[in-house]
């Protein structure tokens, strides 16, 4: 404030808690806006220990949704009208819980289906009741679940088709990420958000779709290296403790040491490990 700049503060009773840039410039005698939307915090220190995802756009649908987010803020209003965000409270589990039904609907018509979901923690009842009713509809589904997960895997009543695992190394996994195969038509989303109460009830989140196709296989990418993990990957079990995974026959997979040492090869989805 001191330096001219308008700070504000959000809104009464919701932690603002998504992670959006908006910059407009002017380039060439027009105003140009640019976005960053990512999963975790600005802040230095976490970017050192921390791994997030997030995405840089010039959209302009992406850009007009940012804007009204930043206005809704701005006048401490919870009704944000938005095309290309998906914002909690307002609508954020609602949509969590569509995307979870509609794979379940895929599953019993035959269709594929699947659900890959990566955050840090699962802890909502109710989507841990909708996942438990996709599984036993026929959807396989993988979490990556690095903290507390309320959801018991391997069930064969409920939980039969659902995996969890946790990546503990040297970085602290933190990103939110989403794969849902909708009947061939896979989408692909990253979030600000947890499957918790508190950040789908009482936070201000936004989700969003990756609409980019080399920016959806990128995310692919890094999951299904995660997936891969066999040096740092910890299993989930149907009672709630978690072994370690066993090395096996197969290749090692440290996945946050492979990320850094082919990030390249990764993001551009060339790196021959998936196909092996």
């Amino acid at each position: 404030r001191r330096a001219g700049c308008r700070v504000i503060c959000g809104i009464p009773g919701l932690k603002t808690h998504s992670k959006a840039v908006l910059v407009t410039r002017r380039e060439y005698g027009a105003l140009r806006q640019y976005v960053h939307l990512g999963t975790g915090n600005y802040h230095d220190g976490n970017a050192k220990i921390y791994t997030d995802m997030g995405l840089l756009t010039s959209d302009r649908q992406i850009c007009s949704d940012v804007q009204n987010f930043f206005s809704a803020l701005e006048h401490e209003s919870r009704d944000m009208h938005t095309e290309a965000l998906i914002a909690a409270p307002t609508n954020l589990k609602t949509k969590v819980f569509e995307l979870i039904r509609r794979e379940k609907e895929h599953a019993l018509a035959g269709r594929p289906s699947g659900i890959v979901a990566k955050m840090n923690s699962l802890l909502d009842e109710q989507v841990t009741d909708a996942l438990y009713d996709a599984s036993c509809a026929g959807v396989k589904i993988k979490l990556i679940v690095r903290g507390i997960c309320t959801l018991i895997p391997g069930d064969e009543r409920l939980s039969e088709n659902i995996g969890v695992i946790s990546i503990i190394g040297r970085h602290l996994e933190h990103a939110r990420a989403f794969v849902f195969e909708n009947g061939g038509d896979k989408e692909v989303y990253l979030s600000s958000a947890d499957w918790m109460p508190r950040n789908l009830d009482r936070r201000y989140e936004l989700m969003f779709l990756i609409r980019d196709e080399r920016c959806r296989q990128a995310i692919e990418n890094v999951l299904r290296l995660q997936l891969m993990d066999n040096l740092q990957c910890w299993e989930m079990q149907p009672n709630g403790d978690y072994t370690r995974r066993q090395l096996g026959a197969g290749m090692p997979v440290n996945a946050q040491e492979v990320l850094i040492a082919s990030i390249d090869e990764v993001f551009s989805g060339q790196w021959e490990g998936f196909h092996q």
